[in-house]
């Protein structure tokens, strides 16, 4: 039986087990509760903002130059293959350019409505900002399309008036001009500035790096690396006709890169590199260190009418320096390169800081002030900041009650040799204009126009056969100065003396050096106070000193003042 038992019992099991599974299929099935939802994996958190900024632009890739459009409502941004805009007041993109060769540099039409790119192969082109579509074919620059000279791309500016064009490739040619309306070359500017240029020894083709037009549409400057007879490193100065006016070259410096002027062009800041000596200790001390390399950069901020230097600035050895000069003048963006890498706003008057911006271990490769000088923008290369620098202004001047004797002591001043005594000189009477108003009224003079037959008969005595009577009418064509220039040019084109040519060139070549006159410089001067002043008193100055000689630098410069303070009220709020 136990045998029976031990077979019989494993089906019995299985039969068992079988009866179970099918009770259990034929129950109804439950129906099963919905999973609950899982709650999406948490996003990484953005890195907070650098303290100061205001707004990081996306991601900005490759970011080679940036312009702000007239307005300061956009961003123009350059990258290796396209150009971006960006809505500065919510930090969006807007659209984009496709621009294979990249846009190595940026300008904004006069109206906003347009920018002009420099490509690094294509040339030069400009395009509709709002369809994104090419306006133009490249302009026919044969020496930006040269793929040997891949050196960062052609830099360009156009003019504030938005009718003329200044570019120039790295290593180029020259300086080239175009009409923006035609799109014509303009050539005869070019070649007087070609032809300056050879005249002092040097072959263009080994300098040019960067070239400006001065927010006045006065002035452009180019700058760049070596030039004529030991002179690279330096920044050269033309009128828009093409005339040479100033030449700023720091000692021992060998490469200029970034040039930024001021909104009134009185002022000019550059990066250069400087060659150290091997004892040279540097003034004032360098913030970094004092570095073993032979090159070192420097930041140098001048005054463009005396050609003087107001101070300089220290960076690291690579010309990456950032500068940027605001739309007043009054303060500078800088940065040099190294571990403390930041931004840092400095008065341009004193020299002393007035903030600084840090970065995330990155360095500053750019920045530009908006034109209403509220904005900084900067850009790490992979990354674009906004910083609000409206409430970084120097500290308003707190001048105690002027004494004559304090008075006398400024107007002095405002002719001193020293640009930081003569600028200290110019914001403290601009502090105290219920003072300063009545000396100006009663030191400056309207420049009178001097008599057409008296300037004739000067320059029939450089012909004279007596010498000292020669000597006398040289010396009085050389104190009229500009004001001589139209009829000495008349005399060298009438084919005159041997004699007569001679002192006629001297003194027009004179007339290119940097001004020199302390009393031309401190009327100068003198007249960029009345235009900070701004108060009825001042304004009514200057339309006295406007009617002055037409050639006289005074009589221009009042004209260019008030024509900045009627575009200043026109666009006020």
């Amino acid at each position: 039986m136990f045998p029976l038992v031990r077979y019989l019992l494993p089906v019995v099991c299985l039969a068992l087990a079988l009866a179970t599974l099918g009770q259990s299929d034929a129950s109804p099935q439950k129906k099963k509760k919905p999973a609950r939802p899982q709650p999406p994996p948490a996003k990484e958190p953005a890195d907070p903002l650098p303290e100061g900024a205001i707004v990081r632009l996306g991601k900005a890739e490759d970011v080679i130059r940036m312009a702000f459009s007239p307005d300061s409502q956009t961003l123009a941004t350059g990258h290796s293959e396209e150009v971006r805009f960006w809505d500065v007041s919510s930090g969006e993109q807007l659209r984009s350019i496709r621009r294979p060769a990249g846009a190595h540099s940026l300008a904004f039409s006069r109206d906003g409505k347009a920018i002009v790119l420099g490509d690094g192969l294509l040339g030069i082109v400009e395009c509709d900002v709002a369809r994104v579509r090419t306006l133009r074919a490249p302009l026919p620059a044969k020496d930006f399309n040269n793929p040997d000279l891949m050196l960062g791309g052609p830099s360009v500016s156009v003019a504030p008036d938005g009718k003329t064009l200044a570019a120039c490739h790295p290593y180029g040619e020259a300086i080239q001009f175009w009409d923006l309306a035609t799109g014509k070359e303009l050539k005869e500017r070019e070649a007087k500035i070609k032809a300056f240029w050879e005249g002092k020894g040097g072959d263009v083709r080994d300098w040019i790096k960067s070239v400006v037009f001065s927010p006045t549409g006065t002035m452009v400057a180019a700058g760049g690396c070596y030039g004529p007879s030991g002179s690279g490193g330096s920044v050269y100065v033309w009128d828009t006709t093409g005339k040479w006016l100033q030449v700023l070259h720091g000692d021992r410096d060998v490469g200029v890169g970034t040039i930024s002027f001021s909104g009134d062009g009185r002022l000019l800041a550059c990066a250069a590199i400087h060659e150290k000596l091997p004892d040279q200790k540097l003034q004032p001390a360098n913030p970094f260190g004092e570095d073993e390399g032979k090159t070192i950069e420097v930041i140098r901020v001048w005054e463009v009418a005396s050609g003087k230097e107001l101070f300089h600035l220290w960076g690291k050895r690579l010309l990456r320096g950032v500068v940027a000069l605001s739309p007043d003048g009054r303060v500078l963006a800088w940065s040099g390169t190294g571990d403390d890498d930041h931004i840092c706003l400095r008065d341009t008057t004193t020299g002393k800081e007035l903030s600084k911006f840090r970065y995330h271990n990155t360095d500053v490769l750019y920045a530009v002030f908006s034109p209403d000088g509220k904005t900084l923008a900067t850009t790490t290369g992979s990354q674009i900041f906004l910083w609000d620098v409206s409430g970084k202004r120097p500290p308003a001047w707190k001048v105690p009650e002027l004494s004559p004797k304090a008075l006398d002591q400024l107007w002095a001043d405002l002719a001193n040799a020293d640009v930081a005594v003569a600028r200290r000189a110019l914001w403290t009477l601009v502090a105290a204009p219920k003072q300063s108003a009545p000396l100006l009224r009663e030191r400056l003079k309207p420049v009178p126009a001097v008599d057409a037959k008296r300037i004739a008969q000067l320059i029939a005595d450089l012909d004279s056969a007596d010498f000292d009577m020669r000597e006398q009418a040289t010396a009085e064509l050389e104190r009229l100065g500009l004001l001589a220039e139209p009829a000495l040019r008349q005399a060298l084109a009438s084919r005159p003396s041997l004699e007569v040519r001679k002192r006629a060139e001297e003194l027009l070549k004179k007339l290119e050096r940097p001004i020199t006159s302390p009393e031309t410089l401190r009327n100068l001067r003198a007249i960029e106070a009345l235009e900070h002043i701004g108060i009825k008193e001042a304004k009514a100055l200057l339309q006295e000193l406007a009617q002055g000689a037409p050639a006289a630098l005074e009589t221009q410069a009042a004209k260019e003042t008030l024509h900045r303070l009627e575009k200043r009220l026109a666009t006020s709020p």
